[in-house]
């Protein structure tokens, strides 16, 4: 369902520690994170920057990254979607459920400091394959927000979305509600060009895309 992530896991393989495993190790102080993150980018890099102009902020390829210098965190793996409303919706949704993670709402800063990096990759990559209809089993994750039972990516985003939707302007709900409930952008695009990948066709579903992009609007197949 996104090819880009699939492809984003190796894109440095030949110098793996600058995405290491896409999820960050867990470190939790600053100090760590150069320890942990930075100086093992920093000593991979060094045979290959002869004129030493790299910069290991800019090297580091993770999927959530740490920027000192903004006092930011910046998530890499969020896809641009079909218009900015889109974009800024899933935004603002990330960011109020990331409060309430904070706040601990959802649950305890202990039980999210505990997963690793190899238990949220498993669930990565599934989302990567198979997009809003991933089954996310672990229910001892699913903890973290409130849920006691296996459920889809989409549910569990329906679930977070019921959560913090008071915290939400009237626009980007509906466009997250448009998101929710046809689907991810690259699952309305399947339907769109219904099993039909002749050029005519998808010429004819982007061009709606297009559309989309020019007029702000959202992509409903």
């Amino acid at each position: 369902m996104d090819s880009r992530l699939e492809f984003y896991k190796t894109n440095q393989k030949e110098i793996p520690e600058m995405t290491g495993m896409v999820i960050p190790e867990r470190v939790f102080s600053k100090v760590d994170y150069y320890s942990t993150i930075f100086e093992p980018i920093k000593r991979a890099i060094k045979p290959y920057d002869t004129n030493k102009i790299l910069d290991h902020h800019f090297l580091n390829s993770r999927g959530a990254i740490a920027r000192f210098d903004r006092n930011a965190i910046e998530i890499r793996l969020v896809d641009i979607q079909e218009c900015p409303k889109a974009d800024l919706a899933i935004c603002t949704l990330i960011i109020e459920v990331l409060k309430s993670l904070v706040s601990g709402d959802l649950c305890s800063l202990r039980h999210q400091k505990k997963w690793s990096k190899q238990d949220l990759f498993e669930i990565l990559n599934d989302g990567i394959k198979h997009g809003e209809h991933s089954m996310i089993t672990n229910v001892d994750f699913l903890k973290n927000f409130g849920i006691t039972t296996s459920m889809s990516t989409q549910d569990v985003w329906k679930h977070l979305y019921e959560s913090v939707k008071k915290h939400i302007n009237s626009e980007y709900k509906n466009a997250l509600e448009i998101i929710l409930t046809e689907g991810t952008l690259s699952t309305r695009i399947l339907k769109a060009i219904d099993s039909d990948f002749s050029e005519k066709q998808i010429k004819k579903v982007y061009s709606k895309l297009a559309d989309c992009l020019s007029e702000n609007t959202m992509f409903i197949p």
